[in-house]
């Protein structure tokens, strides 16, 4: 099962689904990163983080302590950090990157 981690996050693959997990500082590191900040972010304030995805999009989503999170803040994120383990060909690329690609 493929792998990505970066400080904080973890994106695990697997045959179905991928799971991306993460902490609040690397939450809060991506939400204010210079050139690239996301102003009224609701991640930068979650305790933790995980959301495990399929070809059919979210089946589950832990965020405690980011009340309202908005889905495009939800999708800029775990597309980002899906983006670099993921092959085009895996069921849930489309749904988890390839939409949101040029």
């Amino acid at each position: 099962m493929p792998e990505y981690t970066h400080p904080g996050v973890t994106v695990s693959v697997g045959q179905e689904t991928v799971t991306v997990e993460a902490t609040n500082g690397a939450l809060h590191d991506w939400a204010t990163r210079i050139g690239s900040e996301w102003p009224c972010s609701m991640l930068k304030h979650c305790t933790e983080f995980s959301a495990c995805l399929d070809a059919s999009g979210l089946l589950d989503l832990h965020c405690p302590g980011a009340h309202d999170l908005d889905c495009t803040e939800f999708n800029a994120f775990t597309s980002d950090v899906i983006a670099y383990v993921l092959a085009p060909s895996h069921p849930c690329h489309y749904v988890t990157v390839g939409q949101f690609q040029e």
